[in-house]
C-alpha cells in the first residue's frame, strides 16, 4: 500500500521562491513580498499560504485540514519569537479584479489559534467580496508575516530612469494616514547619491495606531511633534537608497511602502512596480491672479470638463464620463471604481503616494492633490480647464492667458480626446493608457491638421474630383497625383517647428520614433483596414520625420484602401487621418495576442510571439510561436512552433492578465500587438477582432 502524501500548504517568500511550488498563482502583491527579497531590501520573514488550503477549506465545508498545524505551528512560532506579532494580508486573484484594496489584512496575531482564526476570516471576507460583485471564478492566497509595530510609516516612490528621484512620505503610526490621503504627513525629495534635495514638513496632529487589531484615529498628545521631523535625514537616506536598489533591479519605477519600530528598525514591504512614473522636484509656487485652486501634481495632462463634486459613495453613481471629479478629504480612502470615466481628480488632501494617487497615475488621470479647498472654491457644473502639469484649476475665460490647449499636436498622455481628433489607433492607445496600460509615449498630429495641410495646399478640390469615380484605372492615377500633391505640399513653419521640438523630445529620450496611421475609419468593430495605410519605423532624423508624416497622410488614398473602405460601405472622402508619432520600442520579443481564439473560435487566449520587432508577425515574415492560454488561470494548454522566443510564463501571465483587463475595458474581444524591451512589456495597439 502507497503512502499518503501529505500536502504542502505553506512556503517561504525568498528570492528563489518557486511559483510552480503553488501552482503558478500570481498575484503583484506577492510578486511584490519575492522582488523584496531579490533586491535584498530590509523586511522582515514572510510566507505564502497556498490557494490549496483555501480549495481543501471548502471541500471540508469550512474546516481547516488538520495537517496544516504541524507546517503552522512552526511558522507562528518563528514568527511570533522574532517579531512578536504576526499579520495576516490578502493575496487574491480574482477574475478582472485583482488584490482589491477594500480587503482587510488582520493584525497583532499572537497564538495559533488566533492564526487560524485570521485565515478563515480572511476566506469569509474574500468569499463575500466575490459575491458582492458577482465574481464568478477566483484564487484565494494569503501571506503571513511579522508583525512591525509602527511608531512610524509611510511609503517611498523611486524613479530610477528620468529624475533620478526619489520621494519618501512618512508619519506617525500607522501609514493608513497617508494611504488614504489625509494631510498630517511629511515629504522628502531625494536623489541618487542620498541627498535630501527637497522636503516639505507639514503640522502634524492626528495619526493612526493598530489598537487590538483595528487601525484606530488618535490625536497626538505631544505638540513638540506638531511641527517636528518625521524621520530623521539618515533614515531618510536609507529608505531612498534601498528604493533606488529595488528600482535598479526592476529597471522600473517601483513604489515600496514601509514601518520603523520604536528601536529604529525598518521593514520594506508591499512593493509595487510603477512603469511609466516620473517624478519632478517641486517647483517655488507663483501666485497668479488666474488660477482658481492649486496643489500638488501627480499625473501631467491639460483637460477642461464640468467639475462633479462627490461627498458620499452614492453620489459615485451621478459622475458622468468626462467630468472633473473633486473628492473632499472625506472620501479620501474610499474605493473610487469609476475613476477609469472621469477626465481628472482634485483632492482637497492627500500626496502622491496616496492610495487615490497611485490609481489617477495608473488611469493616466490628470491629477491634482492637497489643494485644501478645492471642493469649496469649485463648484458643481462649474467648467474649468484642469492644468495638472503645474497643479492649477483655471477658469475657462483665463485660459488663454494661462495656458493653451492645442488642436494640432496632442500628447497621448496629456488628456482625453475625442476620436474625430485623433483617429481610432491614437484613441484606443489614450483608452488604454487611462486604464494603465503600459502604452510606449507618444504625440499625434492630429485630424485638424491634415485638414489644414490640405486647405493651405490646394489639394481639397482636387481630391473631390479625383475621387468621384471608383474605376480601378482612375483610382490608380489619383493615388499617383495625390501621392505628389501630398508629398510636394508644404507644413506652415510654425507647425513644423511643433512637430520637430515634440519629436526631439522622444528622439533625446528614446533614440528614435515610429510614425504610424490613426485614421478615423481604421481599428474599429466595422473594420479593420489592418496593413492598408503606412508606418515608417526606427526614425531618427528631421528630413525623414517631415517625409513620413506625408507619406502616411497620403496613404489613405491608395486603391487598396479605397477599394477596402468601399467593400465594407465606408465613403474615403469622409474619412479624417491623424499621424501618430510614437517612441520607437526595439523589442526583444514582439507579437500579437487574441483575447478570443480566432483559430478554433474557443474562449482562450492566443498569443503568437517571434523575436524582434512585431512588424515580422504581423506581416506575415516568420512563423512564430502560438501559445494558447486558458483565460481564468493563465494556464498554457497548447503550443505550437520551436519555442526560441524566450518568453516566460511570467511574460505569458503578464499578457494574459493585460488581455482580460483590455477586452473588459473594450467590452469586446481584442487583437492586440505587443513588445518586451528589456523585459519591460508595452502594447503598441489595440482594435476589435472582425475575422
Amino acid at each position: 500500500m502507497l503512502p499518503v502524501m501529505t500536502r504542502k500548504y505553506i512556503y517561504p517568500i525568498i528570492k528563489n521562491f518557486d511559483y510552480f511550488d503553488v501552482d503558478n498563482f500570481r498575484t503583484k502583491k506577492l510578486e511584490g513580498a519575492v522582488e523584496l527579497k531579490k533586491a535584498k531590501l530590509p523586511g522582515v520573514d514572510s510566507y505564502f499560504v497556498s490557494q490549496k488550503l483555501y480549495i481543501d477549506w471548502k471541500k471540508g465545508k469550512n474546516k481547516l485540514p488538520t495537517s496544516l498545524n504541524k507546517e503552522l505551528i512552526k511558522v507562528v512560532s518563528i514568527l511570533v519569537k522574532k517579531y512578536s506579532k504576526i499579520t495576516i494580508r490578502t493575496c487574491f486573484r480574482f477574475s478582472g479584479y485583482e488584490n482589491p484594496r477594500s480587503l482587510p489584512a488582520f493584525r497583532d496575531l499572537i497564538t495559533m489559534e488566533q492564526v487560524l482564526n485570521g485565515i478563515k476570516k480572511a476566506y469569509k471576507v474574500g468569499e463575500e467580496f466575490a459575491k458582492e460583485n458577482n465574481i464568478d471564478w477566483y484564487d484565494l492566497g494569503l501571506i503571513i508575516f511579522g508583525r512591525v509595530e509602527a511608531v512610524r510609516s509611510g511609503i517611498t516612490i523611486v524613479d530610477p530612469e528620468k529624475s533620478n528621484l526619489c520621494v519618501v512620505e512618512a508619519c506617525f503610526g500607522d501609514i493608513h494616514l497617508i494611504a488614504s490621503g489625509e494631510d498630517d504627513f511629511d515629504s522628502f525629495w531625494v536623489n541618487r547619491k542620498g541627498e535630501i534635495v527637497f522636503k516639505k514638513i507639514r503640522e502634524k496632529k492626528n495619526a493612526y495606531y493598530c489598537i487590538r487589531g483595528e487601525i484606530t484615529k488618535k490625536s497626538i498628545e505631544d505638540k513638540k511633534l506638531f511641527f517636528s521631523q518625521t524621520l530623521n535625514d539618515k533614515e531618510v537616506k536609507y529608505l531612498a537608497l534601498n528604493a533606488f536598489k529595488a528600482g535598479d533591479f526592476h529597471k522600473s519605477s517601483v513604489e515600496i511602502e514601509y514601518m520603523v519600530r520604536k528601536d529604529g528598525y525598518i521593514d520594506m514591504y508591499e512593493l509595487q512596480e510603477r512603469p511609466g512614473m516620473h517624478l519632478e522636484i517641486p517647483k517655488e509656487e507663483i501666485i497668479d491672479e488666474f488660477s482658481l485652486v492649486r496643489g500638488v501634481s501627480v499625473n501631467a495632462g491639460k483637460v477642461e470638463g464640468v467639475v462633479k463634486i462627490v461627498t458620499k459613495l452614492k453620489e459615485l453613481n451621478e459622475v458622468a464620463p468626462g467630468e472633473i471629479l473633486v473628492l473632499p478629504s472625506n472620501m479620501m480612502g474610499k474605493d473610487i471604481p469609476i475613476i477609469g470615466k472621469i477626465r481628472a481628480l482634485i483632492t482637497d488632501t492627500g500626496g502622491i503616494t496616496a492610495h487615490i494617487s497611485t490609481i489617477a497615475k495608473e488611469c493616466k488621470i490628470p491629477c491634482i492633490v492637497g489643494t485644501h479647498d478645492a471642493s469649496k472654491v469649485l463648484k458643481n457644473g462649474m467648467r474649468v480647464v484642469v492644468d495638472a502639469t503645474n497643479g492649477k484649476v483655471y477658469s475657462p475665460s483665463k485660459t488663454s492667458k494661462a495656458l493653451k490647449i492645442s488642436t494640432d499636436i496632442i500628447w497621448l498622455d496629456e488628456l482625453k480626446s475625442n476620436l474625430s481628433l485623433i483617429g481610432t489607433k491614437a484613441f484606443n492607445l489614450m483608452a488604454l493608457m487611462q486604464v494603465g496600460v503600459n502604452v510606449p509615449e507618444a504625440f499625434v498630429i492630429t485630424c485638424d491638421t491634415f485638414d489644414k495641410f490640405l486647405e493651405e495646399n490646394n489639394i481639397v478640390k482636387d481630391l473631390r474630383k479625383l475621387l468621384s469615380k471608383l474605376d480601378i484605372k482612375d483610382l490608380l492615377k489619383a493615388e499617383k497625383i495625390i501621392y505628389k500633391r501630398v508629398m510636394k505640399g508644404e507644413i506652415n513653419k510654425k507647425l513644423e517647428e511643433d512637430i520637430l521640438t515634440s519629436f526631439r523630445r522622444l528622439k533625446k529620450e528614446y533614440g528614435s520614433v515610429a510614425v504610424r496611421s490613426s485614421a478615423t475609419c481604421e481599428d474599429s468593430l466595422k473594420a479593420s483596414f489592418a496593413g492598408q495605410f503606412e508606418s515608417f519605423l526606427f526614425i531618427n532624423r528631421s528630413e525623414p520625420l517631415i517625409e513620413s508624416i506625408k507619406k502616411c497622410w497620403a496613404s489613405l488614398y491608395k486603391t487598396n484602401a479605397i477599394i477596402y473602405a468601399n467593400n465594407n460601405g465606408i465613403d474615403i472622402r469622409k474619412v479624417k487621418m491623424a499621424v501618430i508619432v510614437q517612441r520607437m520600442v526595439d523589442a526583444d520579443l514582439a507579437g500579437v495576442m487574441f483575447t478570443k481564439n480566432i483559430k478554433d473560435k474557443s474562449n482562450t487566449i492566443l498569443i503568437e510571439a517571434a523575436k524582434g520587432i512585431g512588424e515580422s508577425v504581423v506581416s506575415g515574415e516568420v512563423t512564430p510561436v502560438s501559445y494558447t492560454v486558458v483565460k481564468n488561470t493563465g494556464r498554457i494548454i497548447k503550443k505550437e512552433g520551436v519555442d526560441d522566443t524566450f518568453l516566460t510564463n511570467r511574460n505569458i501571465s503578464t499578457l494574459t492578465g493585460i488581455g482580460i483587463k483590455i477586452e473588459e475595458n473594450f467590452g469586446t474581444p481584442q487583437d492586440i500587438e505587443w513588445a518586451v524591451e528589456n523585459n519591460k512589456m508595452f502594447i503598441l495597439q489595440t482594435r476589435p477582432i472582425t475575422t
